[in-house]
């Protein structure tokens, strides 16, 4: 995601960026949702598992709308690249957060409650 700012025209070096955000970035976020929703089913208890979902699913909703408007204004007060580099750091800090984690580390599912 940080090299993407560095793409100044739309030639080949460009298209290999989008290339392999595409191969790599967008395979990878496939698997972590299948993993992140695969363990939330098997913690939650079946009688709050549909309200859990509904919150989940809202709340990354409403952080998503959030995350557009501010990447808007962003892009109008910083500039397109600034912007980009901004938002690939976010999105590294909260990757390295995610790993620092216990999750990473879970090899089992823990027993629901």
């Amino acid at each position: 995601m940080l090299l993407t700012p560095l793409a100044r025209d739309t030639g080949w070096v460009s298209l290999s960026l989008l290339i392999g955000q595409q191969l790599i970035a967008d395979g990878a976020v496939t698997a972590y949702e299948v993993a992140q929703v695969s363990l939330r089913q098997a913690i939650t208890p079946d009688r709050i598992l549909g309200r859990v979902n509904a919150t989940i699913r809202f709340t990354s909703h409403l952080m998503m709308l959030g995350a557009v408007l501010l990447g808007g204004i962003l892009g109008q007060t910083v500039g397109l690249r600034g912007t980009l580099v901004l938002g690939s750091c976010m999105a590294f800090v909260a990757a390295m957060w995610l790993v620092a984690s216990p999750v990473r580390t879970m090899r089992e599912v823990p027993p629901a409650t």
